[in-house]
């Protein structure tokens, strides 16, 4: 090996003394050198063997510089698969634009390069973060965030519940968790009631009132208002009226009254369904409803519902 890196200090020598581009050899490889190197020092072949890294396709190797498997051949940086190869650019990321607030967005509105029926959290212009698939579409709202639209889900069509309820509503009420038991009131004439559960049609040979009343004399205000909230992802436009708040009388019962907006309703039950989307409480007062306000999601839906039978 020291005859051998002698050799190598040669041709480093003597191709600078002809003015030559002096020999670069990279990284570590395997030099082996024979007894007859005379020929060596001028880069002319001698009696003795070069083997560099890589072999046959390294650098300088016998297909040399870019050769078979060499610097930029085959799967080479640039090859195929290789850097800006096949693959191509990758796509942009999706972005807030320079008016997007902090909020939710669908793709499209104030977020660019972003992916149809997506919805995306906006922290102001930059990246968007948090992106949703909206499986029935995204809605792009105003005055507020822009949100996944809702649809109402399947529940099983079986037997009414309760005389007075709708079909369609009995099935929703029970895949809430409503028992008959809790049903204090469908078709009814009560005072307090003010005409609202008078009957509004017949359907499949069924009466129905729009308006349920149910009794949640073992609920909790918090367990009520997960309830209510429930009974808005069923199509219920539903109110607590919790004695001496939200303009319902102190002598009168604890319940929730409920509006099933995909039927056919009386001008009073329109009247109440209007409330609840614009946030009011249903009653004569029509002052703000402060004990629960649902989602625009959820608003959204309601008012689908509603206009569609309406």
């Amino acid at each position: 090996m020291r005859e051998c890196k002698a050799t190598v200090s040669k041709v480093a020598r003597a191709r600078s003394s002809h003015g030559r581009v002096a020999l670069v050899v990279v990284g570590i490889g395997l030099i082996a050198c024979g007894a007859d190197d005379a020929n060596t020092s001028e880069g002319v072949p001698g009696t003795g063997t070069f083997t560099s890294v890589g072999g046959a396709g390294g650098l300088g190797g016998a297909s040399g510089l870019g050769g078979a498997g060499g610097l930029g051949g085959a799967g080479g940086l640039g090859g195929a698969g290789g850097l800006g190869g096949a693959g191509g650019v990758a796509p942009a990321s999706p972005s807030c634009e320079d008016t997007a607030k902090v909020g939710e967005y669908c793709a499209g509105d104030k977020v660019a390069d972003g992916v149809a029926e997506t919805l995306y959290h906006c922290d102001g212009p930059g990246p968007a973060t948090a992106a949703t698939p909206c499986e029935h579409g995204c809605f792009v709202a105003t005055g507020s965030d822009d949100f996944c639209k809702l649809v109402l889900p399947e529940c099983a069509h079986k037997a009414q519940l309760k005389y007075g309820l709708a079909p369609a509503a009995s099935d929703h009420l029970r895949c809430v968790g409503i028992t008959a038991a809790m049903i204090s009131q469908t078709i009814g004439s009560f005072a307090a009631s003010a005409g609202t559960h008078a009957q509004d049609g017949t359907i499949d040979g069924l009466a129905y009132s729009a308006a349920t009343d149910l009794s949640v004399k073992t609920l909790t205000n918090a367990q009520v208002k997960v309830l209510v909230d429930n009974l808005a992802s069923h199509g219920f436009a539903a109110f607590f009226r919790d004695p001496g708040k939200d303009g319902w009388p102190s002598s009168e019962a604890r319940h929730i009254h409920a509006i099933y907006v995909n039927v056919k309703m009386k001008a009073s039950l329109q009247s109440q369904v209007k409330d609840w989307l614009t946030g009011l409480n249903g009653l004569a007062s029509h002052t703000k409803y402060a004990f629960y306000q649902a989602s625009p999601a959820k608003k959204k839906l309601i008012e689908t519902l509603f206009n569609d039978k309406n």
